[in-house]
């Protein structure tokens, strides 16, 4: 049975590579048509221009790697169908489910692969496309800044007249948490530090709470204050711009920064969230794999069914557990319970289980 999954194993692999190339030239072919004439009129350099639609191909890959992974499933069934290996099989006495399992197998292998692409390829090269587009072409700056740093969660950014650290930024409630402001003169000397536990807009103005005052210019002092209104210009949606989107984050930020905020006992539902809808979507391929074979190993056992029904049928259990699926999202998203992510791939799960019995 090994040189048989080892057999299924590679035509499957080739089906796959060939599907996820095809897709990934027409999906350029299309970005390159719509975009091209704006790097143009932006004068991004060819070098530039180049790395920008290199850098799209992750993206791409994300985004098409659920339904090609399926129609490959498909293809490599055909193809075996073809060539009469399914009937090869059953002469053999040799049950669908045995020569499937290698399709299961390669799929959770998929969602174990899809999980490290999406957060060490995908996500940074997203950051920097969107940087490129965003800063170069559509000249998008929400602030004027000399420097900033996301790292971990914690912001950093720096004004002409302040350096902010900053722990994390709730935007639900348009709350900085652990702040730190150095303020600077003209020559960049320190003139005043300020540690506020937090810094809450409040009436259209930032309000910074259990204050601490380091004075170290004229007058060299110490103080504690309850709060202190600050004459900061920037605005929530001026903030937004240095709050990383939380699926910009990794997997391990994403991790230390709901560790942090429960233990300051805040909301951390919108991180949670994202870590579930990152690893739902990793399970959504093997799920969708293990649906498909199990409806086509199935109906292969059935004389007369032809390869068009049955790929017909299994296209469309795919995309019920795909519409399920992006139910559960909405759901989740608009603040029903997050277990509703996972009800489309228990619902498939279980369907896939009976038909393989």
């Amino acid at each position: 049975m090994k040189l048989i999954h080892l057999y299924i194993l590679r035509l499957f692999s080739l089906s796959l590579f060939i599907t996820v190339f095809a897709t990934i030239s027409l999906f350029m072919a299309v970005d390159f048509s719509e975009k091209l004439d704006d790097l143009m009129a932006a004068s991004i350099p060819t070098g530039e221009a180049i790395e920008y639609f290199v850098l799209r191909i992750p993206s791409i890959i994300k985004e098409i790697i659920l339904p090609v992974s399926v129609l490959a499933t498909l293809i490599t069934y055909g193809i075996m169908s073809k060539r009469l290996e399914i009937v090869a099989l059953h002469a053999s006495g040799i049950p669908p489910k045995r020569y499937s399992i290698v399709f299961v197998w390669a799929g959770v292998a998929l969602s174990f692969l899809y999980i490290f692409f999406t957060d060490t390829i995908e996500r940074p090269a997203k950051i920097k496309t969107s940087k490129i587009w965003g800063e170069r072409v559509k000249k998008v700056v929400s602030i004027d800044t000399t420097a900033r740093q996301i790292k971990r969660g914690e912001i950093w950014f720096a004004t002409k007249q302040a350096i902010y650290h900053i722990g994390y930024y709730d935007p639900q409630t348009k709350t900085f948490h652990r702040v730190s402001i150095s303020i600077v003169n003209d020559e960049f000397r320190l003139q005043q530090r300020i540690e506020a536990k937090q810094m809450a807009w409040e009436d259209n103005r930032w309000v910074a709470k259990d204050v601490t005052i380091l004075d170290t210019g004229k007058g060299v002092g110490l103080r504690k204050i309850s709060s202190l209104p600050l004459d900061t210009l920037e605005s929530p949606l001026d903030f937004s711009y240095f709050q990383t989107s939380t699926s910009e984050l990794s997997i391990r930020t994403i991790f230390y920064i709901i560790k942090l905020m429960r233990k300051e006992g805040l909301n951390s539902r919108s991180y949670l969230l994202e870590l579930h809808l990152r690893f739902a979507h990793a399970a959504s391929i093997a799920i969708s794999i293990l649906l498909t074979v199990a409806i086509i190993s199935r109906r292969a056992g059935i004389l007369f069914q032809s390869e068009f029904k049955r790929g017909l049928q299994a296209f469309f259990g795919f995309a019920l557990f795909f519409g399920l699926f992006q139910l559960g999202t909405a759901l989740a998203s608009s603040g029903v319970t997050i277990a509703s992510l996972w009800g489309g791939h228990l619902l498939a799960l279980i369907i896939a289980l009976i038909l393989l019995r």
